[in-house]
C-alpha cells in the first residue's frame, strides 16, 4: 500500500496550482497475518511434507519479519557438504505444547528430505535470520533474533554440525550485522544492546582462542564457541535503532551507518575503526549528528551505486518554508575527514520510488508541486512575486507499466522501468525561453540524474 503524501505550499503559490492533501494509515499485524500461503514449489513442497510427517500434529509457520531470509524455509549448506539443508520455524497450534515456537532442521538423505532434529525456540517470534562465517572459519553460521511477548529481542547463534545444533553466543540485542568491520579481511559480528540507561555496540570475532576479554559484554560465549568481544563503543539510548547498512567512509575505511530514530526523527550515526579504536563518529555528543536529522522514511543509502553510503538531509522547498506539510529538497551528504560534506542536491519521492537529482543550474531556483488531476510532479521555476505565472520545466509521472501513452498523452519520455512501474517525464517548451536559457537540460542529462530507487 502506498500512503500519499501531498506538500501544501504557501497561500499565493497554493492557490495559483493545486490543492494538497496528506493522507495515510497505519498497520499493526503480525507478519504471519499478512502473508498469503505461497503455491510451494517441488523443493518447498517436499520439505513441507517431511515437516507434517515429523511434527505430527498442527502447527503455523513463522517468518522472519526482517533480514536476508524472509521465507519459512531458510535453505543453505549448513554443513558444507555440499548439499542444502533447511530450517523451518514454526509455532505449535494445539494440545500440550500450544503457543511454543519451534525450529526444525531438515536434511537430504538418499534423495529424500528427513527431520533430523526438533529444538525450542526462544520468545514466541522470529525478527531475522542471517547466516555468514565470522573469522578465518568458513563454518555458517546460523544468526537467529528472537523477541517475545513484551517485545524484548534476543539473539541465538547456531552451527550445524554431526546432526546436532551447538549453540555459541546468545543474549538481549536491539540489532546486529555481521560484517568486516575491522577491515581485517574477516568477518566480525556487531551487536547493539541496551544495559540500564546505557546503550553500546560491540564487536566480536571468532579466533582459535576465543573468550580471552575482559570486557563486560551483554552476550554470552559458550566457552568451545571461539567469541570473545574484541571492542565496545557507546551509542545514544535514548534512540532506537531502525536499519544498519555496511558501507565505508573516505576511500577504504569499512564502516556500519545506522540510522536511529529520536524524537520521532531519524538521525545516522556511524561506527568505524579510526587505528585500533572503535569509534561512534556521530554519537550522542556529536555536533554533526544534528545535522542529519530528517523526518522518518528517509534512510540512508548508497544512493549513486558507487560503494559510498549517502545521508539524506531535508530542507524545505521554495513556497514551502512555513507550510505543516511541506514538499522536501533533499540534499545528500557524505562523511569525510569527520565532516558532512554535500554531494548532490534532489528531488526524492518516497511514495513513488524515485530519487531526481536536480541539475546544478536548478538548484535554488526551483519548487515542486503536484498536479492533483494527474498525481504528477512538476517542477517549476520559482518566482516568488509571481507565484500565479510560474514557468513549468518538467513533469514527472509514474504510471502501470504500458500504459503511459493511454493516460498522460504526447510528449512523454520513459525514463526507467521497474516491476509493475513506468516512469516517465516531460520536458517543457518554455524551458527554451531566452529568459529561461540558463535553465535549460538536455533528455540525456535528466535520464542520468534519475535514479529508482
Amino acid at each position: 500500500m502506498k500512503t500519499k503524501y501531498h506538500g501544501r505550499v504557501k497561500t499565493a503559490l497554493f492557490c495559483s496550482v493545486c490543492a494538497c492533501t496528506l493522507g495515510g494509515c497505519s498497520l499493526s499485524m503480525d507478519v504471519e497475518s499478512l502473508i498469503a500461503p505461497p503455491k510451494l514449489n517441488d523443493t518447498q513442497a517436499a520439505i513441507n511434507s517431511a515437516l507434517v510427517s515429523s511434527i505430527g500434529g498442527s502447527f503455523k509457520l513463522k517468518y522472519p519479519k526482517s533480514g536476508d531470509y524472509r521465507s519459512a524455509y531458510v535453505l543453505s549448506d549448513l554443513d558444507l557438504d555440499g548439499e542444502e539443508e533447511a530450517l523451518v520455524f514454526y509455532e505449535i497450534t494445539d494440545g500440550a505444547g500450544a503457543g511454543a515456537l519451534r525450529l526444525n532442521l531438515l536434511d537430504r538423505r538418499n534423495g529424500e528430505w528427513i527431520s533430523v532434529l526438533d529444538n525450542a525456540g526462544v520468545g514466541s517470534d522470529v525478527e531475522s535470520v542471517m547466516i555468514a562465517s565470522v573469522g578465518e572459519s568458513e563454518q555458517p553460521i546460523i544468526f537467529t533474533g528472537f523477541s517475545d511477548a513484551d517485545g524484548e529481542k534476543l539473539l541465538r547463534a547456531y552451527v550445524y554440525e554431526n546432526s546436532i545444533l551447538r549453540s555459541l553466543i546468545g543474549g538481549e540485542y536491539s540489532a546486529f550485522d555481521v560484517c568486516d568491520i575491522t577491515g581485517d579481511g574477516f568477518d566480525e559480528l556487531v551487536c547493539f544492546s541496551e544495559s540500564g540507561s546505557a546503550a553500546y555496540a560491540e564487536v566480536w570475532e571468532r579466533t582459535a582462542e576465543g573468550n580471552v576479554s575482559d570486557l563486560s559484554a551483554s552476550l554470552t560465549a559458550h566457552e568451545d564457541s571461539g567469541f570473545s568481544l574484541r571492542d565496545t563503543v557507546e551509542m545514544d539510548p535514548s534512540a532506537e535503532i531502525v536499519g544498519t547498512l555496511r558501507g565505508q567512509v573516505g576511500r577504504n575505511t569499512p564502516a556500519l551507518f545506522v540510522d536511529v530514530k529520536k524524537n520521532n526523527m531519524l538521525e545516522t550515526q556511524i561506527l568505524y575503526y579510526r587505528g585500533d579504536t572503535l569509534v561512534n563518529s556521530l554519537g550522542s555528543g556529536s555536533e554533526v549528528v544534528g545535522k542529519t536529522s530528517r523526518p522518518e522514511g528517509y534512510r540512508s543509502i548508497d544512493i549513486d551505486l558507487d560503494g559510498v553510503i549517502e545521508i539524506p538531509v531535508l530542507t524545505p522547498l521554495n513556497g514551502y518554508e512555513d507550510s505543516d506539510e511541506p514538499l522536501y529538497m533533499t540534499e545528500w551528504f557524505v562523511f569525510e575527514n569527520s565532516e558532512l560534506l554535500k554531494k548532490y542536491s534532489s528531488f526524492y519521492s518516497l511514495t513513488d520510488g524515485y530519487c531526481f537529482m536536480l541539475p546544478n543550474s536548478w538548484i535554488g531556483a526551483v519548487t515542486v508541486v503536484k498536479d492533483e488531476s494527474t498525481d504528477e510532479a512538476v517542477i517549476c521555476y520559482y518566482n516568488p512575486d509571481s507565484p500565479k505565472h510560474m514557468n513549468e520545466l518538467m513533469r514527472i509521472a509514474v504510471v502501470r507499466r504500458g500504459t503511459g501513452k493511454d493516460t498522460l498523452g504526447e510528449g512523454y519520455t520513459t525514463v526507467r522501468t521497474q516491476g509493475q512501474l513506468e516512469y516517465l517525464f516531460r520536458l517543457s517548451p518554455n524551458i527554451a525561453q531566452d529568459s529561461m536559457s540558463y535553465m535549460t537540460v538536455s533528455e540525456t542529462e535528466i535520464v542520468f540524474n534519475f535514479i529508482v530507487v
